[in-house]
């Protein structure tokens, strides 16, 4: 018989080593399976612990937000809106520097915990982000709006980032809201959404506010944490992701998409862009991880690809432009200065033809000038629709459309209808090209669609089949713009030349005896100097369309043969004399 300790001073005594060998494998295996317990019953009960209001989600970036209200989850479109998010986590989280404007010291710290939301827009939205509670304060920083066409205000739980006055978004302050807004589309970086706490969001919905929208009983956020859920939520990295993957061009260039710097240039012309954005750019985004010479690398390799051929430049534009008004043609002509100035080079360029990179201060700029047409087009809408103050209902706005269309085909004017029939409100509230809704303008063949894609399937002056879509019914027709100059003689009083002393008998007198200067020969040119006109340089305007001018110019202006001139006509504006020049 021989002793052996186990644990803390215990001995046995065994005579036989059989027996004995036997016991101290069970020991040993009952002190395994209880270290085993002893590490795992931690994990379980940690388990039971857990928020419920974190199981079962799906792989994603979430934060929970905990109030005194109660807890609700937030979604980040970490995907689709990565600055925005990169910067949130980063504020959330304590590990991105901020600017206190109280201590004026840079910090970091978990921004948000201990926050407010200082202001409840009752049926709206609830607003925070403020580090002392007054809205007017931030970060000391923003950045680029980041605005997806997905993610849109279209229920309650959208959480977004506020803009500022310059259109960028707030370094900090968001806000979500308690329903449908589609007015705030297009103006805000959505970049959540509220999956768990819905209650929560309700309930502060209800808050009472004061005459500031200021609650009376206090929303205080007690902390934001960020769960990371998934491999790929784990290791997303959104500067590495901002790099852009751009791949050979595959396919020889198409010469006929190489620019020609010694071309002639034009006065007009339409263009697309890809704009690759390198630090320190305003509208870079916090991501961004090129700088200049890098970006310009890139650049070339993007226009490689959109002079190859069969390239389609909307959709290299769509994947690889850093400019947030992707998609859509910008309107280059010489009386816009600022343009005219930055993008001097563009006026080289002919249809079809893609330009070098280009040193802007928007970064580096590939232009294209795509096939472009004129169209305008007639917009009824019903209640219900994106446009909130319409009363009609959809098939009262159905049979409008059609009536609309029956007067079109029996030959009534379409600027007339326009007038008419075009909801006032969406007038007011649609902005296309800076215009009110209706009016015409020069489209791409799938830009703003029904518009582009319709007119491009018209002929010149057609009128298109009613089109209904979710924003209303759309009649479109084709335009031809056309170039004239004029000789203007106005009178006193007259509000757009007011400094003007000769009387209405005395300018009649005035456009009569330049009327018969030009019938005994004199060239129009010639007596543009006595024009009243000294807005536009010699009385010259370039492919307008009907409703760009006055009614009384355009009816007449349109009806000219290239280099007629045409009769006296009389307009708010004066006397005119209209020579067409195309």
């Amino acid at each position: 018989m021989r002793p052996f300790r186990i644990g803390g001073g215990v001995f046995c005594f065994f005579a036989d080593p059989v027996l004995e060998s036997n016991f101290v494998n069970r020991v040993i295996a009952s002190l395994t399976i209880l270290t085993t317990l002893c590490l795992v019953s931690p994990v379980h009960a940690q388990d039971k612990k857990a928020d419920p209001l974190l199981k079962n989600l799906e792989t994603g970036i979430y934060a929970r937000v905990e109030t005194n209200f109660g807890t609700m989850v937030w979604r980040l479109h970490y995907r689709r809106a990565p600055s925005a998010v990169y910067n949130f986590v980063g504020l959330a989280e304590g590990t991105r520097q901020w600017n206190d404007s109280k201590s004026k010291s840079s910090k970091k710290s978990k921004f948000y915990d201990g926050m407010t939301f200082h202001r409840v827009v009752p049926g709206l939205l609830a607003q925070t982000g403020c580090p002392s509670g007054t809205g007017e304060d931030g970060p000391g920083y923003t950045f680029a709006r980041e605005v997806h066409p997905d993610l849109r205000h279209d229920g309650p739980g959208v959480v977004s980032m506020l803009a500022t006055p310059q259109g960028t978004s707030h370094g900090s302050q968001l806000f979500v809201t308690f329903g449908p807004a589609p007015k705030l589309n297009g103006l805000y970086t959505v970049f959540g959404k509220v999956v768990r706490g819905k209650d929560v969001l309700i309930e502060i919905s209800g808050s009472e506010v004061d005459e500031k929208q200021k609650p009376k009983r206090a929303i205080k956020i007690k902390s934001v944490t960020i769960h990371r859920m998934g491999a790929a939520a784990k290791s997303w990295d959104a500067v590495k992701e901002a790099f852009k993957k751009i791949p050979e061009a595959k396919k020889e260039i198409d010469k006929a998409r190489v620019w020609s710097k010694k071309a002639k240039e034009t006065d007009r012309l339409n263009i697309q862009m890809i704009v690759v954005k390198y630090k320190g750019l305003p509208g870079a985004s916090l991501v961004c991880p090129y700088e200049k010479v890098e970006a310009q690398s890139v650049a070339l390799k993007i226009a490689r690809l959109a002079r190859s051929k069969d390239a389609n430049f909307s959709k290299l534009e769509l994947k690889y432009s850093d400019e947030r008004m992707r998609g859509r043609t910008l309107q280059l002509n010489r009386d816009r200065k600022k343009l005219a100035k930055i993008f001097k080079d563009a006026f080289v360029l002919k249809t079809g033809q893609v330009s070098d990179p280009l040193d802007t201060p928007l970064g580096w700029c590939i232009l294209y000038r795509p096939p472009a047409v004129m169209a305008r087009h007639l917009l009824i809408t019903w209640k219900g629709g994106p446009f909130e103050d319409v009363v009609r209902s959809k098939e009262e706005a159905r049979l409008i459309a059609y009536d609309v269309q029956k007067k079109l085909t029996a030959g009534a004017s379409f600027g007339d209808l326009l007038a008419s029939y075009h909801d006032p409100v969406v007038q007011k509230k649609l902005q296309i090209r800076g215009r009110s809704g209706g009016s015409s303008a020069y489209f791409a063949e799938h830009e703003f669609p029904p518009i582009g894609t319709a007119a491009f399937l018209l002929k010149d002056w057609e009128v298109s089949k009613v089109i209904e879509t979710p924003t209303g019914f759309y009649i479109v027709q084709r335009v031809v713009p056309i170039s004239a100059r004029h000789i203007l003689i106005s009178w006193r009083g007259n509000k757009r030349i007011p400094k003007l002393t000769r009387s209405r008998a005395e300018a009649k007198t005035l456009i009569e005896k330049l009327q018969k200067q030009i019938k005994d020969g004199a060239s129009f040119e010639s007596l543009l100097s006595q024009s009243d006109d000294k807005v536009t340089p010699g009385g010259h305007y370039f492919n307008f369309a009907p409703e760009y001018m006055v009614k009384e110019f355009s009816d007449v202006a349109f009806k000219l043969k290239v280099d007629e001139i045409s009769e006296i006509v009389e307009s708010p504006f004066g006397y005119h004399l209209i020579q067409r020049t195309k």
